[in-house]
């Protein structure tokens, strides 16, 4: 799959004739019970065998959470929430962002124009749960993306969804990068708990400075900690 260009947090791929196929095999499989309408459980060996063998193909490296004698590969065709038209595979990963407080599983989102044979492209998102919101570990990550690695660190970013009344959904476009993007991170979160001893603010403190500085009402007090917030994880990431 050859990265194309990011729309938001959703990346589109140019897919070659037998990343094609495989592609098509994620949405032509189904449940053996036709009562399963919400989800595809693939409990039968063949198709567990095909399941992750199209997983190789597209996706190396990325492994998707087995759950007790089968695979699970929930579904939601023609109804995806973003603004990306089509059809969609829901695929559960086993990499997680594990300095998160809460569990922050992570989703493998496949979308395709509507279906048709073959596909030239596909659309492909990492989400994270609903319940995440950016810290100052997501921009100590990204200093460390920008200055500290020989590969640019995939920003997490926003997903535009069709009802902009809904929480807001945040996505890894470039897939490809997974495994960067979470080693940088368990990077950020050291550099963020030696904090107190470098910059004499711990996370908490350095998360106020960071809302502060994007929301205070007051003008002089958002530059001020736009000012001492930079500073410090600039400190941090030159330790």
């Amino acid at each position: 799959m050859e990265f194309e260009r990011r729309i938001g947090g959703i990346g589109r791929f140019n897919l070659n004739e037998r990343e094609s196929r495989f592609l098509r095999g994620f949405f032509d499989l189904k449940n053996e019970d036709s009562n399963l309408t919400n989800a595809v459980h693939l409990t039968a060996p063949a198709q567990q065998t095909l399941f992750l063998e199209m997983m190789e193909t597209l996706f190396p490296g990325i492994e998707t959470k087995l759950y007790p004698n089968r695979i699970y590969v929930v579904t939601a065709n023609n109804q995806n929430p973003y603004k990306i038209e089509g059809a969609e595979r829901i695929v559960p990963l086993q990499s997680r962002l594990s300095y998160h407080p809460e569990s922050l599983d992570l989703q493998l989102h496949l979308i395709t124009s509507p279906l048709i044979e073959t596909f030239s492209s596909c659309y492909v998102t990492c989400t994270l749960p609903h319940s995440y919101a950016p810290t100052c570990v997501d921009d100590i990550a990204q200093l460390l993306g920008e200055y500290q690695t020989t590969v640019p660190m995939e920003k997490i970013t926003p997903i535009e969804l069709r009802n902009e009344k809904e929480k807001c959904v945040y996505g890894i476009a470039n897939i490809q990068g997974l495994s960067n993007v979470l080693r940088i991170y368990q990077r950020a979160v050291q550099m963020i708990d030696k904090a107190p001893g470098v910059v004499n603010l711990n996370r908490g403190q350095l998360d106020i400075l960071c809302r502060d500085a994007a929301s205070h009402e007051n003008v002089a007090v958002r530059d001020l900690s736009q000012e001492r917030y930079t500073t410090s994880l600039q400190k941090l990431i030159e330790q």
